[in-house]
């Protein structure tokens, strides 16, 4: 009866010992990323490798949702895309085209996707997003053959299989 108390105790300990870790680990990566938007925020015209520095920070606002000074790194990075990996471009493309799309400005949104695509042509995620909003715009065929051309890359594709039975029941 008194080894109750001592095991609930001992199983109380070792459950704050392992949150105080994680919330540990959460705040030294918090502060990493901290330093380096600082390094940026301070004045990021006097970084000598801002090339070099610019698209991790970039990185870190979407991840963070800060979108003002996402988009203002986003702009100087692709005045400057030689810098850059078709990777590093179709990111933020697709990051710009998600925030087009979450304000309802499908067009843009589809044009960035396309932008996207163009730097990265078999992203099967653009893709997708693209023939969704087709589909919120209610162009089945142009959404059709995008899930088509999806199929080509990924025959076994779920979302494209589905979604083209359900375009094909509404034509």
């Amino acid at each position: 009866m008194v080894t109750f108390p001592i095991v609930y105790l001992s199983i109380i300990i070792i459950f704050l010992t392992f949150l105080s870790i994680i919330l540990t680990l959460q705040a030294f990566n918090l502060y990493k990323e901290n330093q380096i938007v600082n390094v940026l925020k301070n004045d990021y015209t006097i970084v000598q490798n801002f090339k070099s520095i610019s698209y991790p920070i970039t990185v870190i606002y979407w991840q963070r949702k800060i979108y003002v000074e996402a988009l203002k790194l986003s702009q100087l990075i692709l005045k400057n895309e030689n810098d850059y990996t078709n990777e590093q471009l179709s990111f933020i493309y697709t990051k710009i085209a998600n925030l087009y799309a979450t304000f309802n400005y499908l067009d843009l949104a589809i044009d960035n996707y396309k932008l996207a695509l163009a730097k990265t042509p078999h992203s099967i995620i653009s893709l997708t997003r693209v023939a969704q909003l087709l589909q919120r715009k209610q162009s089945y065929s142009l959404a059709m053959q995008t899930y088509q051309k999806i199929l080509t890359l990924d025959s076994h594709n779920k979302t494209a299989l589905q979604e083209i039975k359900i375009i094909k029941k509404m034509l």
